[in-house]
């Protein structure tokens, strides 16, 4: 019994389809599959890295506020530290608030991007269909 790879397999059927469809061009179409992959791991890299920036920004987060924590208790020791206790928590509100934004900015960031390329595969795709469909001249 011959085996066969699934590349062979596919090869056989990409050239019955041409031979079947005249005037298609498999070539086009294959580059258009292989940007259309390139496209995808673009998008992927660019998930990548705003999950990257994404993660270190809470790490950068989490780090301060724990510092911040051993100061208000360092603070809270001491006596008559009250008022400096109350406007550091406020510091401590506008600066996680500061944060939060910033995040939400990173987060949508990486998905314009991601929709950016997404949307310029797309019309890509359409204006190479378009030429594939085109009757040969």
């Amino acid at each position: 019994m011959e085996t066969t790879t699934q590349s062979t397999i596919f090869g056989d059927y990409m050239k019955t389809l041409g031979a079947k469809l005249p005037g298609f061009d498999l070539a086009a179409l294959r580059e258009s599959r292989r940007k259309d992959v390139a496209a995808l791991a673009s998008i992927g890299l660019s998930v990548l890295d705003g999950a990257q920036a994404f993660g270190q920004k809470q790490a950068d987060m989490a780090r301060a506020a724990v510092s911040e924590l051993q100061t208000l208790v360092t603070q809270k020791a001491e006596p008559g530290t009250a008022a400096g206790a109350v406007e550091l928590l406020q510091q401590a509100f506008q600066k996680t608030l500061a944060n939060l934004r910033e995040l939400a900015d990173i987060a949508q960031k990486t998905q314009a991007e991601s929709l950016a390329t997404i949307s310029k595969r797309a019309a890509e795709n359409v204006e190479e269909l378009k030429a594939l469909v085109k009757p040969a001249q």
